[in-house]
């Protein structure tokens, strides 16, 4: 409320302002002290856009908007006020991002003094913020280069203090990163034994398994590390490496498990509904909206009955699509029909429901190949997931920013760590097996 006041006063000072300049331009002879203002304050915000290096366009600027030489031509009545409007409008076009080259050539039409001379202070204030974005853009890489060195020098100092302690502080990591090693390790057998058998356990799985040519390496078992973030239980401690994200990541893995729900929840009232309703892009995103609303706080609430939050769902689908069908001249759904879709909506709330757990792999398969290649929009969205691609796309890339921020901290730790699991397996593997034949037991004689 007290922003929706301060706003509103704002506003009507603002309306005072302009108007008052308009009185005195259009009395007779005009006043242009309010004008002459606001030519020094579009000066000002002006020069303020120009960089550095601008410094002869800068000079030139100021030249012709030297306010001593404009107070003079007032005086003698030599004062053309649009010479300056359109002198300030070419300087405008010549320093404004390309996103502002629209509005800027919007200015040129409008001829009335007051309301352009607001437009050029509101498209201004625009361009301040396309510099700051600018600038922190190019400022980015600097400032991510010192958060991680700065991060790295402060975690090996904790780590070297707890191992002159006696602890190990990366425990919590070599597990993650070893459950997620022998993961891998088994796959790679089962590959080896039977491709195609393992292929078709992958087909039919509600489980995402990557595919591997070879034994696993260090990257693959850190991708499926990061990946296993994802679906990590509620009362399993993070690791410590992870540890102070933690709460980010956790909001990040309710997210794509309630997208994946989403997901299957249109699916399941499509198939139910029945052609009708096949390719109607504004009532699925209608019918996404309202399943957001109505799931995004419950389903993060693990004390909501599930078969409570799909009663509501299905009310809410069945009144959407008989709105829509009745609106279409179709048919509004049967009775029947309702209770059947009501019905596989308590099913599917299930994560151990087949499509719901079929959209939750496709999911983590999008995610794992987007951890594989470093960004999102080279990855092609999977089939049943299209309508959540905004928001999937938008959930990963924070995710993908994420555990690029931490390896570029933790990329010394993980790379020790790993070598020594590789290592390990490779000594083991390569230890000469003991086939000397046993002594028989007298009794086998």
């Amino acid at each position: 409320m007290a922003v929706y006041f301060y706003k509103r006063i704002h506003t009507i000072f603002h309306n005072l302002f302009w108007n008052q300049i308009d009185e005195q331009l259009n009395a007779t002879p005009p006043d242009y002290k309010s004008a002459i203002q606001i030519i020094e304050t579009i000066r000002e915000m002006i020069l303020e856009l120009m960089l550095p290096w601008q410094q002869k366009l800068q000079q030139q600027f100021c030249e012709v908007l030297d306010m001593e030489l404009i107070k003079q031509k007032i005086e003698r009545g030599a004062f053309d006020l649009h010479y300056y409007e359109d002198y300030i409008i070419t300087m405008m076009e010549k320093i404004c991002a390309p996103v502002r080259d629209e509005d800027v050539a919007k200015l040129r039409q409008i001829h009335e003094v007051v309301p352009l001379f607001r437009a050029i202070v509101n498209t201004l204030e625009l361009m301040k913020l396309d510099l700051a974005n600018f600038t922190i853009k190019q400022a980015r890489p600097y400032m991510q280069h010192h958060y991680i060195s700065l991060e790295q020098r402060k975690f090996k100092k904790l780590i070297e203090h707890s191992n002159e302690n006696g602890h190990d502080l990366l425990k919590r990591t070599k597990m993650w990163l070893q459950r997620n090693d022998d993961k891998l390790s088994r796959l790679a057998q089962l590959n080896s034994e039977d491709n195609g058998a393992c292929a078709a356990a992958n087909s039919c799985s509600g489980t995402f398994i990557p595919s591997l040519d070879g034994p696993p390496t260090s990257t693959n078992i850190l991708n499926m590390a990061y990946l296993e973030l994802v679906n990590w239980e509620d009362l399993q401690l993070y690791p410590e490496t992870m540890f102070l994200d933690e709460r980010r990541y956790r909001s990040l893995q309710k997210e794509f498990h309630l997208l994946a729900l989403i997901s299957a929840m249109l699916l399941v009232t499509y198939n139910t509904i029945g052609s009708s309703i096949t390719g109607v892009t504004e009532l699925r995103d209608q019918l996404k909206k309202c399943l957001f609303i109505l799931l995004e706080k419950s389903y993060s609430e693990h004390e909501q009955n599930p078969s409570d939050i799909a009663i509501r769902c299905a009310e809410q689908v069945n009144s959407v699509v008989n709105d829509w069908l009745r609106n279409h001249d179709f048919a509004e759904l049967t009775l029947e029909k309702q209770k059947l879709l009501l019905g596989q909506l308590q099913e599917v709330v299930s994560p151990q429901h087949a499509v719901h757990k079929v959209m939750l792999k496709r999911i983590n398969e999008f995610i794992y190949q987007c951890i594989c290649c470093g960004c999102v929009d080279k990855v092609k969205v999977p089939a049943g997931v299209s309508a959540v691609e905004t928001e999937l796309t938008a959930a990963t890339k924070v995710f993908i920013r994420l555990i690029g921020l931490n390896f570029g901290v933790c990329r010394e730790f993980y790379t020790e760590l790993l070598s020594a699991m590789i290592q390990s397996k490779d000594e083991a593997a390569s230890e000469p097996k003991d086939t000397s034949e046993r002594p028989k037991s007298p009794d086998n004689s």
